[in-house]
């Protein structure tokens, strides 16, 4: 019994992370992302390959019942080869995406390796 105990003890921390897992809200931040681009004029109408778009959740935090912050780390490509990499960060739950508004940080140069 002590042994069955011990086992659920390890594996409830995968239980709670897949929770976490269960949101696919990645498609808010980036139409926020996007606007606010197109808004400070960085990029005009449909100059970005929506389809080359790189999304990568970087870290997902429970803060509240139901309710997770989320940064975004996404790589737009320009048609004419620019490339914008952005941070979001942003609140969402099982419910809804868009609980929050979205923090856009445009990064300026990316001098780690990728």
């Amino acid at each position: 019994m002590k042994r069955l105990i011990a086992v659920f003890m390890c594996a409830a921390p995968l239980f709670v992370s897949a929770k976490t897992a269960i949101l696919h809200c990645e498609h808010w931040p980036m139409t926020m992302a996007l606007m606010s681009l197109k808004n400070s004029g960085m990029i005009a109408g449909d100059d970005i390959q929506e389809k080359r778009t790189k999304i990568e959740l970087m870290a997902s935090e429970k803060i509240g019942r139901d309710l997770y912050r989320q940064v975004y780390h996404m790589t737009f490509y320009g048609a004419t080869g620019k490339v914008i990499d952005v941070i979001t960060n942003n609140q969402a739950s099982s419910v809804e995406c868009s609980v929050s508004a979205v923090d856009v940080y445009v990064t300026g140069k990316n001098i780690g390796r990728r």
